[in-house]
């Protein structure tokens, strides 16, 4: 402890950094972001890779003068930075829906999420799932596609067009 106050330092278990960093790049562990506090002039800190998700997502909140990056794992095993702004989930299903939605409250830059398409009205997500979403996630544009009536529709599509469907159509 004296030689990291004297060579002004501060040891993380993947590496030492300097404390006058203005930007660090590191892995950290568990307990870590309590030694944030000792750099001063920190404007930007990438933990892409560290298992710490939600201390530094708490210590980024807490410390919104410093531009942070993390990753994030999403359901199906794959890793996302926390800047993505377009995301696609189309693997998302009513099973899995509340890990997915978990998943999005890391994600304070996404603008554009595609949750996939389904075969019919009953195959994919349900309409109070998706409104869910929407409501919950008012600055995202989620695109979702579904076959409605031997018509192609989407969440934001204002008409659709029934001509030539005949009652027997209709029925299936």
């Amino acid at each position: 402890a004296l030689m990291e106050k004297l060579t002004k330092t501060v040891s993380f278990e993947e590496k030492v950094l300097k404390t006058t960093s203005s930007s660090i790049s590191v892995n950290l562990q568990p307990g870590e972001t309590e030694l944030l506090a000792r750099f001063p002039n920190l404007k930007a800190a990438d933990f892409r890779g560290s298992e710490a998700l939600e201390e530094i997502i708490a210590w980024s909140r807490a410390n919104p003068q410093v531009s942070v990056v993390y990753s994030v794992p999403l359901p199906d095993g794959a890793m996302v930075d926390s800047t993505v702004a377009e995301l696609d989930l189309s693997g998302i299903s009513t099973t899995n829906f509340a890990q997915y939605e978990a998943v999005l409250e890391y994600l304070p830059k996404l603008q554009r999420v595609n949750l996939g398409s389904a075969a019919s009205a009953a195959d994919g997500l349900s309409t109070e799932q998706i409104k869910h979403l929407i409501d919950n996630f008012p600055a995202v544009t989620f695109d979702y596609r579904m076959e409605l009536l031997g018509r192609h529709v989407s969440l934001y599509d204002e008409s659709i067009d029934l001509s030539g469907l005949t009652a027997d159509m209709a029925e299936q």
